[in-house]
């Protein structure tokens, strides 16, 4: 008996994976935790819990820093349970009063805290000097692992971002995705978690016919002979998805023949036809063909095989320019081939348990009997009903997952044929037996959020959890639109120059130090700083235009690759870095060096306001990370680090840390390295790197 190839390809893969598994395991531990009671204001928070542990539902007390300009405190204080279990009025003249006694009498209160203060429903503090020494010691003492912590230590997240398709140009959709889905893989690992990245490779879908396209188009100069690899193989699908088209009517037909080209390159294909009736029926044989083709490669066909291996690299060397010009790395690669077989098999067990059923007429009937009824008492439209009801004769046949919330699932077409969903919802099982999650985390576009809320409800329901309460979440970010008319790119529109767009973004940066390698404030960078400075800068400043702003919204694409450079720059990836450098000149130019300074003997009591609000923004950094990662929101941490950039820079201005290179203020160079190390670590989680020196 003939071996099946890709049965052997998938055993290998899934012995890889088993093996870079604990790899990611043991490479996480080895990075170690910071624990949360390291962090000076973690204590200090659970200190002033302490002070009312006695007090009912003081465990829900938020303790919060607040603008001392504003308020003439530095912390509020409120409890939410008190407010929401006994009404403002009842929690603001018994419990207040309660709380600030309790406060009053702790011996920590007393060393820490100058006033306390009640206002409305919070009480305020004012911190001693001393407080301010403590937390920038944190910082330094912490320094590179400074915002990180152990909160989520012994958990686990299985993060799906990037997803290529196999003979495709990757888009705008995908930059998004793998720029999101690794800064968001750098902050749940911040946070503590395990993150093990994978990368879901869109490998088997289509590809009977497009391997079915090659073979017949390749020795016919169907396409220039300058093209190669991926760039050939996207010729390859553009002209298959030209063939389906035309076959749908007479009109789509008539309206490529209208291209010389097309017609030519239709008729290399598919051989010569008269009228649309003949076309059709070569189109038809052609489909065939392609199934019959993808058939001997699900079996496991030698040269099918091996045709479709070729290609495979032939994505992936384009897929890999990108990943290594943005220095991302997944842990895994898993195509969709890897769970064919294994997709197929859990269809069958379904049918067999009563997990899946056939959508038969007689399920049709009931279902279009509910849309009606749901039309006629006025919850639904009647564009909504004609939608369902088309659906519903769409799926007849069809092998479904009655969903509980009404909804159902396709799993398998009538044909016996699989498709997409089938592999997403064996993926789901394999990634829960494999990695024994605490979440999985799918960042993927928000146009197929229907198709993740049904895939969580089918896996579920089908009980592939195993019972445990596993996060399953859709990460979703919003599109590229069009800056001139805000309309969504398409896939074509997107797909082009992405790897390009990075290398001018990075020419662009070395041009700058070119201008600026003369005049009386011209720097000397050699050659390599000057290449290495210009892709930090680029990379930097694409990540951080992208997670700037909450995902969900769209980004505005200019069709000018020279704006989008500039946009890049101007989002604030690269004034976090100059403002980093900033405080790193200062830091070199001092006589003396942080490490000789104690701390201990300087006095913090004639702080400035912006001092003050710098040293509680760099101590809000951890807080921040956490939130992040709980939000799934590295907007949050893009927001915060440019806010400290801001406070940081007209601190540059305003006030001196040295004379003539002498230090005169050592608390202030104290300050500068810990503004500096707050947001050169902040801003690694966001997948930029400052370089030392600008």
């Amino acid at each position: 008996m003939q071996q099946n190839l890709l049965e052997v390809w998938n055993s290998s893969i899934s012995e890889q994976v088993n093996k870079k598994k604990d790899e990611v395991i043991k490479k996480r531990e080895a990075a170690g935790y910071v624990p949360l009671a390291e962090y000076v204001f973690e204590d200090f928070k659970k200190q002033l819990r302490d002070t009312n542990k006695d007090v009912e539902g003081f465990d829900t007390v938020e303790i919060e820093f607040i603008d001392r300009e504003k308020f003439n405190a530095d912390i509020a204080i409120k409890v939410p349970h008190l407010m929401k279990t006994y009404g403002i009025p009842t929690y603001t003249k018994e419990y207040i009063p309660q709380i600030i006694s309790n406060l009053e009498r702790s011996s920590f209160v007393k060393e820490h805290i100058e006033k306390i203060t009640p206002t409305g429903i919070y009480i305020n503090l004012l911190m001693k000097p001393g407080c301010f020494s403590c937390l920038i010691n944190n910082v330094l003492v912490l320094g590179d692992r400074y915002g990180y912590s152990d909160k989520h230590r012994g958990e686990s997240i299985v993060l799906d971002y990037s997803s290529p398709n196999m003979a495709k140009h990757l888009h705008a959709g995908h930059v998004r995705s793998t720029i999101i889905g690794e800064v968001l893989a750098k902050i749940y690992e911040a946070t503590g978690y395990t993150v093990h990245r994978l990368n879901y490779l869109n490998d088997w879908g289509g590809m009977g016919a497009i391997m079915e396209a090659y073979l017949r188009l390749k020795d016919k100069n169907a396409w220039s002979l300058d093209l190669s690899g991926n760039d050939m193989l996207y010729q390859v699908y553009l002209i298959v998805r030209t063939a389906e088209k035309m076959s749908t009517n007479k009109s789509e037909f008539d309206k490529f023949l209208l291209g010389t080209d097309q017609n030519d390159v239709i008729k290399k294909l598919l051989g010569d036809f008269a009228d649309f009736a003949e076309y059709k029926n070569k189109y038809v044989e052609f489909v065939e063909a392609g199934k019959e083709r993808f058939r001997k490669l699900e079996d496991g066909g030698k040269d099918e095989f091996a045709l479709w291996q070729k290609m495979r690299e032939w994505s992936l060397s384009e897929f890999n320019k990108f990943y290594e010009i943005l220095n991302i790395k997944h842990d895994y690669l898993l195509g969709e081939s890897f769970y064919a077989k294994s997709g197929a098999d859990l269809v069958k067990e379904l049918l067999k348990t009563g997990g899946a059923v056939q959508f038969t007429q007689e399920l049709a009937d009931v279902e279009i009997k509910k849309a009606q009824l749901a039309f006629e008492a006025g919850t639904i439209k009647k564009a909504v009903l004609e939608k369902l009801l088309e659906e519903i004769s769409h799926d007849i046949g069809a092998y479904v997952i009655m969903l509980p919330s009404g909804s159902r699932m396709v799993i398998m077409r009538a044909d016996g044929a699989t498709i997409y969903a089938t592999r997403d919802l064996v993926s789901a099982k394999h990634r829960l037996e494999t990695f024994i999650p605490s979440r999985l985390v799918y960042e993927v576009g928000q146009e197929q959020t229907e198709h993740f809320k049904h895939l969580f409800e089918a896996v579920l329901t089908l009980n592939l959890n195993k019972g445990a309460n596993i996060g399953l979440e859709h990460v979703y970010h919003g599109f590229y639109v069009d800056a001139a008319t805000g309309q969504k790119l398409s896939s074509r529109e997107g797909a082009q120059n992405v790897v390009s767009l990075v290398e001018e973004s990075i020419k662009y940066f070395r041009n700058k130090y070119e201008e600026r390698s003369t005049g009386e404030k011209a720097q000397n960078f050699t050659d390599e700083e000057k290449e290495k400075n210009s892709k930090l800068l680029a990379v930097g400043s694409i990540a951080f235009n992208d997670i700037k702003q909450d995902k969900k919204f769209p980004i505005a694409f200019h069709k000018e690759l020279d704006k989008n450079i500039r946009n890049f720059e101007e989002s604030g990836g690269a004034y976090i870095m100059y403002s980093i450098a900033r405080a790193r000149s200062i830091l070199r130019k001092s006589d003396k060096k942080v490490e000789d300074i104690n701390i201990d003997t300087l006095d913090f009591s004639k702080l400035e306001n912006v001092e003050i609000s710098l040293i509680k923004k760099v101590a809000e950094l951890p807080i921040v990370v956490r939130k992040a990662a709980e939000t799934d929101n590295p907007a949050t941490l893009a927001e915060h680090l440019l806010h400290i950039a801001n406070d940081y820079n007209s601190y540059y201005e305003n006030f001196d840390v040295l004379e003539s290179g002498k230090l005169v203020y050592p608390h202030r160079l104290l300050i500068s390295s810990a503004v500096a190390t707050a947001m050169a670590n902040g801003l690694k989680l966001c997948h930029a790197e400052a370089p030392e020196r600008i």
